[in-house]
């Protein structure tokens, strides 16, 4: 039976006091230099970055995600080493000369990277902990495991912090579910997570932690922070905060997990088939096959009046997911403006489900925007979830019987003629 402490800002605040309030304490400032270092993977050399701590309580070695090491992974382990935390940057990439990108990071060796953790644990000067992030996640796991089926019982590698984990093997079509990488269910060691509450992955925590069932997790929330908030050029001033918060928690992390027993062995007996992160499909509006009805949607606008899909069979509705915070949503606005202009009048229709936001920043978007069409409000993100969204926008055509028959996971120009022709087509056909 799985076991999760949940340490995110998606309790009451006094609640989270009281979880944390075993977790603070004053801690030393131990001075720290970085330092170039290589660690043999195989026949590889993995070049690491250290950031040197005099006598850690602990080492973490951060396999870095699709983007590569970053800037902000640098000033996080400068903060930890004040924490007395030693962090090992580690650039799989340059070691097995691949390019920093996404399908790179699916080419990365499991049995290298699990190489690598065994000579970080052995030179390692305090017990060691895996960190990565994003997509990331997934060979982080799977090397783990690797390494866990050699040396089972073996208490110097004590688990794994994971932020924003995206632990899909892909972001579906839109409205279809997701499928978690197979390492998700064969994950045994403690785990300490730090989700973003705008991320995507959010919305899909529950399912992850249930997934996660046979691994000891604790997790925390970031509120009004989205993937990435630690090293995003186009930060807020929010994430920036939370940025410059993120090695608190994941100190507090590395306490929780220091406490846990490792397993005596790895959740599955013998290796697995491995299942990486797939490749991106080509993006753009689809055909969605079969005709099917979607979910149902039924909320409040902006507007104040109450906003139902059914009642509006007979026209052809474009359904968006989206957020002002969300720069793809923010750049396809001004054409879903211009094709509700144009043919609103011609039984077209727009249902803008906003992303639970409060109605000050809506209002104030709108009014910037000078948008016409009912902008919906979901602030518990339910609809978000019923409509299996993965991604942010996410739009749906409706035609005039109700039924989804074009989708696009992404930003669109609305104005582009294949699109437009498209609707047209939908707008063309009769209604029953």
């Amino acid at each position: 039976m799985k076991f999760a402490v949940i340490l995110g800002d998606l309790l009451p605040r006094r609640i989270l006091k009281a979880l944390l309030i075993g977790l603070s304490g004053a801690m030393a400032v131990a001075p720290c230099h970085a330092q170039d270092r290589v660690l043999l993977a195989g026949e590889a050399e993995l070049p690491l970055s250290v950031v040197e701590v005099q006598q850690p309580r602990a080492v973490l070695l951060w396999l870095p995600s699709e983007h590569g090491v970053q800037e902000g992974q640098r000033r996080v382990a400068e903060a930890l080493a004040a924490r007395g935390i030693e962090t090992w940057l580690a650039d799989p990439f340059a070691a097995w000369m691949l390019p920093v990108s996404e399908s790179s990071l699916m080419e990365l060796p499991v049995d290298g990277l699990a190489q690598a953790i065994e000579a970080a644990a052995a030179q390692a000067p305090a017990p060691l902990l895996v960190v990565s992030h994003d997509r990331g996640s997934v060979p982080a796991l799977e090397a783990l495991r690797r390494w866990q089926l050699s040396h089972p019982g073996d208490a110097r590698v004590r688990g794994a912090l994971l932020v924003t984990p995206n632990l899909y093997l892909q972001t579906p079509d839109p409205g279809q579910p997701a499928r978690l990488s197979a390492v998700t269910r064969q994950t045994n060691l403690p785990l300490f997570l730090i989700q973003p509450e705008l991320s995507t992955t959010a919305l899909r925590l529950p399912e992850l932690l249930e997934a996660l069932g046979g691994a000891r997790v604790y997790w925390r929330g970031v509120p009004e922070a989205r993937d990435r908030f630690f090293f995003r050029s186009d930060a807020t001033a929010e994430e920036l905060a939370q940025a410059d918060r993120l090695p608190g928690w994941m100190a507090q992390g590395v306490q929780r997990l220091l406490r846990e027993n490792v397993p005596a062995a790895a959740a599955v007996a013998e290796s697995a088939p491995v299942e990486r992160p797939e490749l991106p499909r080509q993006r753009g509006l689809v055909a969605v096959g079969g005709r099917p009805l979607p979910p149902a949607l039924a909320l409040p606008g902006l507007d104040g009046k109450a906003h139902d899909l059914v009642a509006l069979r007979g026209k052809v509705v474009l359904v968006n997911f989206w957020a002002s915070w969300c720069p793809p949503c923010v750049h396809e606005m001004p054409s879903m403006q211009q094709l509700w202009s144009d043919w609103g009048g011609r039984g077209f229709e727009i249902l803008a489900v906003n992303l639970g936001e409060k109605e000050t920043a809506m209002r104030d978007f709108v009014a910037r925007h000078k948008l016409g069409f009912p902008i919906l409000l979901d602030p518990a993100r339910a609809a978000a979830k019923a409509w299996q969204i993965y991604a942010y926008p996410t739009s749906f055509l409706i035609d005039r019987q109700g039924r989804v028959r074009l989708a696009v996971a992404g930003g669109v120009d609305w104005n582009e003629p294949s699109v437009r022709a498209s609707i047209r087509a939908l707008l063309d056909e009769k209604g029953n």
